[in-house]
Parts: C-alpha cells; structure tokens; sequence
C-alpha cells in the first residue's frame, strides 16, 4: 500500500507494521520531505488504531543522499513518535559512510543499523 510519492521519494507498507522508505536515485531529501514522511505514517498509524508503532526501512537509491537537517529531524523523539527503529539499506560505501555518520553524530532516539546491499 502506496502511502505517499514525491519527486524524492516514496513510502510504502511492506507489511503491518513495516514501512519501507525509499529515496529515489540521485535524488537529496529535504527536511520537507522528511516532515511529510512523519505526517504519511503518523496519518496511516492514525487511520489503523491497531498500529501504535512500526520499523523504518530506508533505502538509498543510486547517488541519493538526505541533508543534514533532514538528518537532524529524523533523529528526534517527534519524528519517531510512531517508529521505534530503522534499518537504513545502502547501495556503496560512501552512503555507508553517510549512516554511521548519522547513527553517531545525530545520535536517533532508537535503534538505527546501516546494511550495505549486495548487488
């Protein structure tokens, strides 16, 4: 179930409790963007009483990269208030890089791990 496409990119549900996040190729996600990430899921978390929280599994798309203050937003407790967790899905090890930065610096309230995927 589609829940929200952008020029940037898109939010599905992969299963009930599971979105799946997905910046498009060579694209930089704004803060912007990420705010109308928190709104879509805190929306369907809304509409499906049954939901208090579910995982973020965000995928990298060729080149694609997310701001630094977009960074900053999905760190706090407000942009995770229906998420409990990430797994943030890599292309190469520059992105990589780009997640452990995250998890170290940005410090997120709950648990983030970085995967790089094998093509």
């Amino acid at each position: 179930m589609l829940i929200l496409e952008t020029a940037t990119l898109t939010i599905t549900v992969i299963e009930d409790r599971i979105f799946h996040l997905f910046i498009k190729d060579f694209c930089s996600a704004t803060y912007s963007d990420m705010n109308d990430v928190f709104v879509g899921v805190s929306s369907y978390c809304s509409k499906n009483y049954n939901i208090k929280y579910g995982m973020l599994l965000i995928e990298l798309g060729h080149g694609a990269n997310i701001e630094q203050d977009a960074r900053e937003f999905t760190a706090t407790k407000k942009a995770n208030k229906f998420t409990r967790g990430s797994a943030i899905l890599v292309k190469n090890a520059s992105q990589k890089l780009l997640g452990e930065y995250y998890i170290r610096f940005n410090r997120p309230v709950y648990t983030n791990k970085v995967f790089l995927q094998e093509t």
